[in-house]
């Protein structure tokens, strides 16, 4: 399981959104780095996430993980496909290599789509 980190406080870059994100002012994109999602994403694609979209069984996903220290910069984050989630638990995809994950849901704080990759 690859683990990113995110700082949603640092502006690295902006994008021009696409017109289906025009109305969302709480889209955001990220850098993929890792491989654990190629041939999905490869390492230094850019995708759009959007916390507002609804998350179905078979989305690609970000998952928050909840800090550890509230006063962390950076936040952990899985990118992983969603493959079954309970009141528990989330089972979720990766694909580099080919297994699948189950994290507990009280170790999550929010599970937001992958709406596509940026070009």
């Amino acid at each position: 399981m690859e683990v990113t980190g995110l700082r949603t406080s640092q502006i690295i870059d902006r994008l021009v959104r696409p017109l289906s994100l025009a109305a969302d002012p709480d889209a955001f994109a990220l850098t993929i780095v890792g491989d654990s999602m190629w041939p999905r994403f490869q390492p230094g694609s850019r995708v759009a996430v959007s916390p507002r979209s609804s998350v179905v069984i078979g989305d690609d996903v970000l998952v928050r993980l909840r800090a550890k220290n509230a006063q962390a910069e950076v936040q952990r984050v899985l990118i992983l496909r969603l493959i079954k989630r309970t009141a528990k638990s989330y089972e979720l995809r990766q694909f580099n290599p080919d297994q699948t994950i189950q994290i507990d849901a009280d170790q999550v704080e929010a599970v937001q789509k992958i709406v596509g990759e940026l070009i």
